[in-house]
């Protein structure tokens, strides 16, 4: 059996103990604001203002945030409630209810009146709309992207005695990926990115046979000016114009005189040096602490415009900001004469544009059998036109006419965002326990099966002790899982979107 740690703590301090980017897939949800006083100090839900209520879930999505894998996802199941009042404005302190479910709960607070604006939004008998004002935050403030809103249909939900609404009989489920931020570190990339190969080839040739520094310039009753730059020397010339042809950047000179052999140089500066450093850095090995110096030397070329007036020309820099060019450029010789090894700088942000992060999600794990179950002939059909048999015109006359097997896909149907699944109850365990079918769908779709680093076994999903027949079918079966997938997990090739 294999071990499971179970960490039990407050949740902001249970997630500090967790390393950053190391959890593949979060399943969880948050007290819901002023439901239920669980006898805990200091505990979460029964904040005096919505506004605490909100920061504080907000402190605890950042470190979820942190903990999560750029490929990982996260799914925040985030009821809602009533706002009840009978004076419907400010309230004093302890009076107040909250319903949920048809259920009435009064509000236990100790604290001042309401603010204003909170005054203002929760008006009497309104939804709170606690979990969409929290989603707003976290895609505004924290960069998280919403992909999915899962609609959870509870058929044996609590029944409710209101008779001026609807009973609730459904939870929202919130799909949240990680998104990733452009780059502030490098302002300008090459054109067309390079394949990885050449950019391989590029930074093992810096490594070997290159430079990165910075260059400085005297200047006479001015500030010195300090520029990065990028050099290759080799005495083959064809080697030296290989880096040009691969970036389209820089010169190439001749030099050697009182040598055997003349030597080539390709050289890049400015901001072409730093493009070319965005596109090799993350192949560097000997020269990447150099790729930092002159990475955060640019970010303080800034254009500051020009003076007015009698005194034109371009605006001084402060004194502050001189100090760091020539800090940075004390810290580049160092590292190329190897007094120092290490720069102490952050690794740098080399994001060409922004957008979501390519996160695992494996649909083919969780889809359903078709209404309709597909013919011997209608698979075959559909098997073909998704390995490409038919022209992309065949396809979409397929598509608009209707026929069974044009859309089809053999292994089920996407199961969509309405998931009609029965609340479980767990004798002697916290009362709003998620049910095992929820849980299930949610990490077959969302975890990884793939081979662990350290100890080289495969990792078992725990539900994926209940699923092995998917993969132990006959071929002919539609439920079988294609090869591929199997080929997928040994190679720790994910799919991703």
């Amino acid at each position: 059996m294999p071990q499971v740690t179970i960490i039990n703590a407050d949740a902001l301090e249970g997630l500090r103990q967790l390393p950053s980017e190391t959890v593949d897939c979060i399943v969880t949800s948050p007290p819901y604001w002023g439901l239920r006083d669980y006898g805990v100090q200091n505990q979460i839900g029964l904040e005096p203002t919505l506004d605490e209520y909100l920061e504080r879930l907000l402190a605890v999505t950042a470190e979820l945030r942190r903990v999560l894998k750029p490929a990982g996802v996260m799914f925040w199941n985030h009821g809602d409630c009533y706002y009840n009042d009978s004076r419907g404005g400010l309230r004093p302190p302890g009076s107040g209810s909250i319903v949920v479910n048809g259920e009435r709960y009064e509000r236990k607070t100790t604290t001042p009146l309401l603010p204003q604006s909170d005054a203002v939004s929760l008006q009497q008998k309104c939804l709170v709309l606690q979990n969409f004002r929290l989603i707003l935050k976290m895609m505004n403030e924290q960069g998280w992207i919403l992909r999915n809103i899962i609609i959870w249909h509870k058929p044996n939900h609590m029944p409710s005695s209101v008779l001026d609404r609807f009973a609730n009989a459904y939870e929202p489920i919130f799909m949240l990926v990680k998104s990733k931020e452009v780059s502030s570190d490098i302002r300008e990339f090459i054109e067309r990115p390079m394949p990885n190969e050449w950019r391989a080839w590029l930074a093992a040739i810096v490594d070997a046979e290159g430079t990165i520094g910075i260059r400085r310039s005297k200047r006479k009753d001015k500030h010195d000016v300090f520029a990065p730059y990028i050099t290759v020397n080799n005495t083959d010339r064809a080697l030296v114009e290989q880096c040009l042809q691969l970036t389209g950047l820089g010169t190439i000179k001749s030099g050697g005189r009182g040598t055997n052999f003349p030597i080539y140089r390709w050289e890049v500066t400015h901001r072409k040096a730093i493009a070319v450093i965005a596109e090799i850095y993350p192949y560097l090995i000997a020269k990447k602490e150099q790729a930092k110096v002159a990475i955060a030397l640019q970010k303080t070329n800034k254009h500051r415009g020009n003076n007015k007036g009698t005194a034109r020309g371009p605006k001084p820099i402060s004194e502050a900001e001189y100090q760091e060019k020539i800090r940075l450029w004390e810290l580049m010789k160092k590292l190329n004469q190897r007094e120092v090894t290490h720069s102490g700088l952050p690794e740098p942000n080399l994001n060409r544009r922004s957008g979501c992060e390519r996160y695992w999600f494996d649909l083919d794990a969780v889809r359903e059998p078709h209404i309709c179950p597909l013919t011997p002939e209608q698979m075959e059909k559909s098997f073909a036109l998704r390995r490409g048999k038919y022209s992309n015109g065949q396809r979409r006359t397929a598509v608009h006419t209707g026929t069974k097997w044009s859309g089809s896909n053999p292994l089920g149907k996407n199961p969509g965002d309405v998931w009609t699944i029965p609340t479980q109850p767990f004798p002697e365990a916290h009362f709003a326990t998620f049910p095992e079918a929820l849980v299930e769908r949610i990490i077959k779709a969302a975890c990884p099966p793939y081979i662990c680093r350290k100890c080289g076994k495969p990792r078992e999903r725990i539900v994926e002790r209940k699923s092995l027949e998917r993969y132990e079918l006959p071929p002919d079966d539609p439920r079988y899982r294609p090869a591929r997938y199997d080929k997928k997990y040994k190679n720790n090739n994910p799919q991703r979107f």
